[in-house]
Formats: C-alpha cells, structure tokens, sequence
C-alpha cells in the first residue's frame, strides 16, 4: 500500500512539475518578447490623455478635460460639485476629448454633477474608440492583452487539486467524509498554487511593462497646471454623487476616480 501511495503521489508531483515547466517557459518567453517591444516604448510619443487611462480608468481622461474647460471658461464648478454649461465663446481645444465632455455636459441641458456627465453613453463610446486606436499604436499592449499563460496555470492548479485531495484523504487517511474533504482540496489547491509560484519564480500574471513606461509620462497639460484645489474640486464632483436634495450626506461613486485622486475622500 505504501508504494502504491507513494508512487500515485510522485506520480501527481511528475504531472505537476511537467505542466508547469512548459507554462514557465511560455510565460518567460512571452515575457523576453514584451520586454523587448518595451525596448522600444520610448522612441512611440505616447499621447498624455492615453498614458493616464492606462494608469487609472477614463474617469482620468473626464478629470484632464474638465480641468482644461475650466481653464477656459467654457464649464463653471459650483460649490455643490455641480458643472454649468457657460455662455462663451469656444476656445480651440487641445485634445479631441475636450471638445467631447464639453458636448455631454451641453448634453445634459441642466446642471450636473461630473460623475453623472462622466457616465454619458455617448461619451463612454468615444473614450472606448479613443483607447482602441491608441492601444493599436502600441506594440504588445500588456495592459489590456489576453494572459492565455495566467489562465492555463489557473486551470491546471484548480485540475491537479483534486487528484491531490483525492490521495490524501483515501488513500493516507482512508476517509472519505466531505468536510475533511473539501479541507483537503483546499490543500490540494494551496499546494499547487504553491508549486506554480516556485516553478515560476513568480505568479504568472502578465507583467505590464506598459503601464510602468505611462508612469513617467507627463499627464495632461491643462490637469498639470490646475490648482490643488482645483484638482480637488473636479475629483470631488467625479467621485460622489449627491442625492438631489443637497442637504443630505454624499456618498462614494465607483470608488477611485483615477491616479490624481488619492487624496480625494
């Protein structure tokens, strides 16, 4: 009995370090190739607007273009977080996506806040047009490209658990009762898991040298050159949501706004 256990056992160990010896060398090729396109990041001119949504969400691009309406005049923010639509003359803009908030806060007809304008169908299409032709300029988009190499090792973590519990409550223990069990496959899981990570030097998430290359991009211009206080303001009106009645309690909206705001709230 004890060979037997021992060579089922092995046997699990043997299947284990075969599959993820090959997702190792799958994940460190691909990551030799992303490195290796990241190489080549700093001769691509990042557009600023693009650089900060792939640090944070589109809220960062509804954050740059406010700030640069205010800086013209073309929106006012009241004390209540609320974004008027004002009377001017239109300024020239320095991005497209400018003259797109300043056509949903128009949209709007009335005052609003800018987490509602934020939300604006319209809006929300030309943000997701506007980060797919940038993200087609960049060679191995890791911030937003499929991890095939994550998924597989998930998979077989969760595949080679099972015949692992299996063993330990059957066979070792002789029991098969399913509390013991389902710890045992907690086990299974755990060991796995623990197996990816020392056969792979590191959990095999894609590394997004991408993103890391957008943190030493400048942001935008008009968000650069806003006050302190102005840039709280725009965060503030973007990350709660008033009732209608402005003398009840705000509350969060989709928590974060972006990488500008973690002094907001």
């Amino acid at each position: 009995m004890t060979a037997t256990v021992t060579a089922r056992l092995a046997g699990i160990v043997i299947i284990a370090a075969a599959v993820f010896g090959v997702l190792a060398l799958a994940w460190r090729r691909r990551d030799r190739a992303d490195r290796a396109a990241a190489a080549t990041m700093e001769s691509i001119v990042i557009d600023p607007w693009h650089a900060a949504v792939t640090q944070g969400t589109t809220k960062s691009l509804t954050q740059a273009a406010a700030a640069e309406l205010i800086s013209s005049g073309q929106i006012r923010l009241d004390d209540d977080g609320l974004v008027h639509s004002v009377d001017a003359p239109d300024v020239a803009p320095t991005h497209p996506l400018v003259t797109a908030l300043l056509d949903a806060v128009r949209r709007r007809q009335r005052p609003a806040r800018l987490a509602d304008v934020h939300d604006d169908e319209q809006l929300q299409q030309q943000y997701a047009a506007f980060v797919a032709e940038q993200d087609a300029r960049v060679p191995r988009m890791a911030a937003r490209s499929s991890d095939t190499v994550a998924t597989a090792a998930e998979v077989a973590a969760a595949v080679l658990a099972f015949p692992l519990a299996v063993q330990i409550m059957v066979v070792v223990l002789g029991r098969t009762d399913p509390v013991p069990l389902i710890g045992a496959c907690l086990v299974g899981v755990a060991a796995s898991w623990a197996a990816a990570v020392v056969l792979m030097g590191d959990w095999p998430l894609r590394r997004d040298h991408f993103s890391a290359h957008c943190r030493t991009r400048p942001a935008p211009a008009a968000w650069a050159a806003s006050s302190e206080e102005e840039k709280h303001r725009i965060g503030a009106s973007l990350a709660f949501l008033f009732p209608e009645d402005t003398g009840t309690t705000p509350h969060r909206k989709n928590g974060p706004v972006g990488p500008f705001d973690s002094d907001i709230g």
